[in-house]
């Protein structure tokens, strides 16, 4: 079980690194793990992890966690939750930015139904901009998928994009 905690998290933190061109400071690491689904009895979920690091004189926060209200079904009908990742950004301990990130805000050429917003990671800050990478796939394959470049300002505004230099 360590052996793939270790492998998802280091695909993970390869995400993370090289998102939207950007390079990663070295405390982001949030996790996604594709050979640990956890469930018995319901939807299956994939664990992220929750993760928290100082970038200049702000605390950038992320965390992860199933949305029991967006259940998809993979290509075998399994059933499970979708993820939702709530991303807060405070400053002396205000609040300059948080917002709960539904797979809904991206937007691609994938099946909704059968994908999961995979997580998001924090890569850099750049011209005054908070830089994120996210991923939204097939539940259970942290290798395929949709990867996308989130970029959040201080007043609060926020944009999605494909990261095509990711994807191709």
């Amino acid at each position: 079980m360590k052996k793939s905690i270790l492998f998802a998290s280091t695909a993970l933190l390869a995400l993370c690194l090289t998102a939207c061109g950007g390079k990663n400071t070295e405390n982001a690491d949030t996790d996604t793990d594709s050979s640990y689904l956890v469930g018995s009895e319901g939807p299956l979920y994939e664990p992220c992890s929750e993760t928290s690091e100082k970038v200049g004189d702000f605390t950038v926060s992320i965390k992860c966690q199933p949305d029991s209200a967006n259940i998809v079904r993979d290509a075998v009908d399994t059933e499970f939750y979708d993820n939702k990742v709530t991303v807060s950004i405070s400053r002396g301990g205000e609040s300059v930015f948080t917002h709960t990130f539904l797979k809904s805000e991206f937007k691609g050429d994938f099946n909704p139904g059968a994908v999961i917003l995979q997580g998001m990671a924090y890569s850099e800050r750049k011209d005054g901009l908070f830089v994120f990478g996210a991923k939204v796939g097939d539940p259970g394959n942290d290798e395929d998928g949709t990867q996308y470049c989130v970029k959040v300002a201080t007043d609060g505004s926020y944009t999605i994009a494909v990261d095509y230099n990711q994807n191709s």
